[in-house]
């Protein structure tokens, strides 16, 4: 037995009298050492079953030979073939756990797929949100007023699921109905026609030699100002998820962006030191055609803030929470440090502070009804004149 266990008879006799019991407790080691090599050579197995069931094109069995090898060992590169599985087979909600999953533990997945799952994460969120969002063919024909751009209804991503603010999380799908909103930020130029006609406070900064330009945003207005002006114009702010569509699209778009010249950021090196001229710079524009949504000014929208995020927000058409002292501001602006303009950036203040010199807002305003359901109004209106008048003879 002694040479079983790997000692000499002599290390034999020196072993105490409960030896037995000793040697018991090293074979059942040995034993499961034996079964662990076991395991993992039997992991293995169904690993390079499932690759080679892949290259024969059967896509179902090589992702149930994958998921067979992760239940006996949990291994980065299992998931990552698993989660390739998953995406073809058509489960890219599953695929997308995966990959979140690798975002967090990359330790033994080789560096060429490691520069894949950020690509990858954004592939599975778009097909998640196509297979929930209807087509957004005819947005351009809502009929919204002029300088507004059509906002398609369906459903979309906000948030922010990897980011360090627990403001910006979680990222969830949301359904919105259509709308319309500013294409530009609001100008002094017309932020002024509101003054003049009593109905707005003169902004902070009107007299200001940049930031009191014509065609410059307004700044220096309190969320207050900004709802009398909108209220003045017909419209209101738009709300939180309202801007986070209009600015990022249906589908997941970069979060942090841009090159140096594709927004108005910290420093001079786009060519405004501080604020711009609305519209001008042209590489911050979202899929709809707004403008400015990364930087220039920071906007306020008409939900109140919660700093702990979107946790217990509505799935349709949410509006923020009820209570809270903090009003929401949402994007970067000529102040932000390159580094941290996103669209999804979102903080809170006072709805009466109006110091900002990086602060101003947009409005929004409902969708006309689509032409299909004013004609079925229409029908109806005419079967119940019918009925009416049959009634009548």
């Amino acid at each position: 037995m002694s040479h079983l266990i790997g000692t000499t008879t002599t290390e034999t006799a020196r072993l105490p009298s409960r030896s037995p019991i000793v040697l018991g407790v090293v074979l059942c080691a040995m034993l499961g050492a034996t079964l662990a090599t076991a395991a993992h050579a039997s992991d293995k197995t169904w690993n390079k079953r499932g690759q080679k069931l892949w290259v024969k094109g059967d896509i179902d069995g090589a992702r149930r030979a994958f998921e067979d090898a992760l239940s006996l060992r949990r291994d980065a590169q299992y998931v990552w073939n698993l989660a390739r599985a998953q995406e073809e087979s058509g489960r890219p909600g599953a695929a997308l756990a995966n990959i979140e999953y690798l975002l967090n533990n990359r330790d033994g997945l080789g560096g060429r797929y490691q520069a894949k799952l950020l690509p990858t994460r954004t592939r599975l969120l778009t097909k998640i949100a196509a297979a929930k969002a209807p087509s957004t063919a005819g947005a351009a024909s809502f009929g919204c007023p002029g300088a507004m751009a059509a906002v398609a209804g369906g459903a979309f991503w906000r948030g922010n699921g990897r980011a360090t603010m627990a403001a910006e999380k979680p990222e969830h799908i949301v359904m919105l109905k259509r709308f319309c909103i500013d294409r530009t930020e609001v100008t002094n130029g017309a932020y002024k026609a509101c003054v003049a006609a009593g109905k707005c406070k003169a902004a902070a900064y009107a007299a200001h030699p940049t930031f009191g330009g014509a065609q410059h945003p307004v700044v220096g207005v309190s969320w207050k100002d900004a709802q009398a002006y909108c209220r003045f114009k017909g419209r209101r702010l738009p709300t939180d998820a309202q801007w986070a569509k209009a600015m990022r699209g249906a589908w997941p778009a970069p979060l942090a962006i841009f090159s140096e010249m594709a927004v108005n950021g910290a420093g001079p090196t786009d060519g405004y030191p501080q604020t711009a001229p609305v519209g001008r710079v042209a590489g911050d524009i979202s899929p709809y055609g707004v403008m400015d949504g990364g930087g220039n000014v920071a906007e306020w929208v008409a939900d109140k803030f919660s700093a702990t995020g979107f946790g217990n927000a509505a799935a349709h058409d949410p509006v923020g929470p009820s209570t809270g002292a903090m009003m929401t501001v949402r994007g970067g602006s000529w102040v932000t440090p390159r580094q941290a303009i996103r669209v999804t950036r979102r903080i809170g203040l006072p709805a009466d502070s109006r110091a900002a010199q990086h602060i101003g807002f947009r409005c929004a305003v409902d969708a006309p009804p689509a032409v299909r359901t004013a004609r079925k109004h229409r029908k109806k209106r005419k079967k119940r004149r019918k009925k009416t008048r049959r009634r009548k003879k």
